[in-house]
């Protein structure tokens, strides 16, 4: 005879043990909806190429930066501030056409983009168009009444 103490009790234990553990790692693993998608994952690597951009362009480091904003559009071309950033970059090597084309089309995705009006604003003011630059440093003066930058252009 055996007693609650063998062979088949442990077993029987070790069952209920067992799944115990399964479900407890079921429930600790995310679920299908609350793991990013790979898109999002993109999204994510390439929102964080557009942030190293910016620090490689505060640290005077144009060509990483431009490396890292052009990583950012391509992993994710609706990453915040990546074609702001090629626009600078264009900007700065005298590219005056391609900087106007990448503040649109940063302009275009947010039009709440402060960097993007302002650079624009000075794209088109060194580009000869007047009255681009103007509508771009309105827009960036309402963005930010008082700013500055847009100040000076528009008096």
């Amino acid at each position: 005879m055996t007693s609650a103490r063998g062979p088949a009790a442990h077993r029987g234990a070790l069952r209920s043990a067992a799944g115990l553990i399964v479900c407890v790692v079921t429930l600790a693993q995310p679920s299908p909806a609350q793991q990013p998608s790979p898109a999002e994952s993109t999204c994510e690597a390439g929102r964080a190429a557009v942030e190293r951009g910016w620090q490689h362009w505060a640290a005077g480091e144009v060509d990483a930066a431009q490396r890292e904003f052009r990583s950012g559009v391509r992993l994710c071309p609706t990453a915040r501030g990546a074609y702001t950033g090629l626009g600078y970059v264009s900007l700065r090597r005298g590219l005056t056409a391609l900087a106007i084309a990448q503040f649109d089309s940063a302009l275009s995705r947010d039009r709440a983009d402060l960097d993007a009006a302002l650079g624009l604003g000075m794209a088109a003011f060194r580009g000869g168009e007047a009255s681009r630059a103007r509508l771009a440093f309105t827009l960036a003066d309402s963005l930010a009444p008082g700013d500055s930058t847009a100040a000076d252009y528009l008096s």
